[in-house]
């Protein structure tokens, strides 16, 4: 979800798949909550680390997206060499999403948020 290039594309998305799911189908989702701004140093997060590779990235958020760039570091017979690469991921928060949720028609069954992590279960309706 968060890597579409818009709100549109995003609701065109739960629209379809609101229109391909039987009724009291499940949507099942998981997010990362991007509402609070990380600041300063929290906008580096590691990702993953071993002998060979360091993967580390780094979040700049725009009032509706978020640029993430990717540090890899990667150990070679010349020693660390470091690649870069920056995409853009969509701002998606709770109350965004779950307003796209149920304007789309979906009914929201439950929502957790687990370290910034978002899990949303919704239902087509048994009208």
């Amino acid at each position: 979800m968060a890597h579409l290039d818009s709100w549109e594309q995003l609701k065109g998305l739960v629209s379809k798949i609101y229109e391909s799911l039987d009724v009291a189908g499940k949507l099942v989702i998981s997010y990362r909550d991007y509402g609070q701004e990380l600041v300063d140093t929290q906008r580096f997060i590691p990702v993953r680390a071993d002998d060979q590779k360091i993967l580390t990235c780094v979040l700049d958020y725009e009032p509706d997206r978020v640029k993430v760039t990717d540090l890899l570091h990667e150990k070679t017979t010349d020693g660390w060499q470091q690649k870069a690469s920056s995409y853009y991921k969509l701002r998606l928060t709770e109350d965004k999403v779950g307003n796209l949720i149920k304007s789309s028609g979906f009914e929201i069954v439950s929502h957790q948020n687990s370290n910034r992590m978002l899990y949303l279960v919704a239902q087509k309706p048994r009208k």
